[in-house]
């Protein structure tokens, strides 16, 4: 009895094999030519050479290049709609402005961040590997990617300016938090 209704399911499974055999072998390619069973598209191996997908210095540098810009408007203009807000005469608690900017804050991170990933055609995952790869890269004391540094840098202390989190900036994985020295003005 088990094979009469195991008889089915393989000959419906077979079926779906060979039309999907007919298909590969016989079906039309993107190109709209016919393909034959021996045309390899050789785009479509992952040999993991494929220098055309991975992520480079100058993107990075683009995405968290923009991400500054935009974030830093959207900051510009929350606290501008705060300021005529209290020149109205309505007083709003330093903590309520600080909890309703981080929120606003990371909203729009997390849209702009989406967006830019978008249209550069990146994966997060992806993105943040590249990232910390290119911080890793040091030629002697020197790193070998800095626009990489700088963007990602920049980034971080202005993200640690607005949300408050003092222990952001010059992270790095498995790193504890460096402080950048910025010049004051005595020196």
């Amino acid at each position: 009895m088990a094979t009469t209704k195991a008889q089915p399911l393989l000959i419906a499974g077979s079926v779906l094999a060979v039309l999907g055999l007919g298909y590969a072998t016989f079906g039309r390619s993107k190109k709209g030519k016919t393909s034959t069973s021996t045309d390899i598209v050789v785009s479509d191996l992952d040999d993991g050479n494929d220098n055309h997908d991975m992520i480079s210095a100058d993107e990075v540098s683009q995405v968290f290049d923009r991400l500054f810009r935009e974030l830093q408007g959207i900051f510009a203009q929350l606290m501008q709609n705060i300021q005529m807000i209290r020149m109205q005469g309505q007083h709003i608690p330093e903590a309520q402005v600080m909890a309703l900017v981080q929120k606003e804050m990371i909203n729009a991170l997390t849209a702009k961040q989406a967006q830019a990933l978008e249209e550069y055609d990146m994966d997060y995952e992806c993105f943040e590997q590249a990232t910390w790869d290119f911080l890793d890269e040091t030629n002697g004391n020197v790193d070998k990617y800095p626009q990489v540094k700088r963007a990602v840098d920049r980034f971080q202390k202005f993200w640690a300016n607005v949300s408050g989190q003092d222990d952001i900036e010059g992270w790095r994985p498995g790193k504890e938090p460096v402080k950048i020295d910025v010049l004051s003005p005595e020196r």
